[in-house]
């Protein structure tokens, strides 16, 4: 089930995400200069968005992939990395972008 396994994946990729938020926010208010706690907090928010965003993907894929006869295993790995890798610096760019102008 599709949307069983979507819940599944974006309630443990929030979890994750929030947790590495956290640690990169800290080490932010460790470092304790303005500059540093304007780039913890894009790098806090982003993060989340980004493994969400992975996990769906991670899961999107071989099942499309599947039904379009591809074999999942061949296809999965070098697209879901191209696709994170890309939209993953369109989301950390654009937060950025929001947050520190």
């Amino acid at each position: 089930d599709i949307w069983r396994a979507l819940r599944r994946e974006i309630a443990v990729g929030l979890l994750m995400g929030i947790i590495l938020g956290a640690v990169g926010l800290l080490y932010g208010f460790l470092r304790s200069d303005q500059a540093t706690l304007s780039v913890a907090l894009v790098v806090a928010l982003t993060l989340p968005a980004i493994v969400v965003w992975a996990n769906i993907a991670a899961t999107i894929i071989p099942i499309l992939a599947e039904r379009f006869g591809i074999d999942p295993t061949v296809v999965s790995a070098p697209m879901i990395t191209t696709i994170v890798d890309a939209t993953g610096l369109l989301i950390y760019f654009s937060l950025a972008y929001l947050i520190l102008l």
